[in-house]
């Protein structure tokens, strides 16, 4: 797919630009945008994985934001486990960085992994 092609190029390119400051690029599965082809951990880690293995691309990583993967439905709990690999960067629902209009109402305890 093409837009699928862009995509990796277009992180290829951040990610080398990135580099050259020492900081890494991460991709974020995100909720509420229904064309928005990231929606669980797997397809963002599938995405970060192919930046490595075919491009070897190094500073690239999966953002983990707890409240977007529980609204895509996906499990919170394995992905807080490390399945898949534990997130570089994980915010939580309620994060100020978020940007967040009002409080979060998914509430929920996990452990991420250290």
């Amino acid at each position: 797919m093409v837009q699928d092609a862009v995509a990796i190029d277009n992180l290829e390119f951040a990610a080398k630009a990135a580099a050259e400051i020492g900081a890494t690029v991460l991709v974020e599965p995100v909720s509420g945008a229904a064309g928005y082809p990231l929606k669980t951990a797997a397809q963002t880690l599938a995405v970060v994985e192919k930046l490595k293995a075919e491009r070897g691309v190094e500073n690239v990583g999966f953002l983990c934001d707890l409240y977007h993967l529980a609204a895509n439905g996906d499990d919170v709990a394995a992905v807080a486990a490390g399945d898949g690999g534990p997130p570089p960067t994980a915010r939580s629902p309620t994060s100020p960085a978020a940007g967040s209009r009002g409080p979060a109402t998914w509430t929920s305890q996990v452990c991420l992994p250290q």
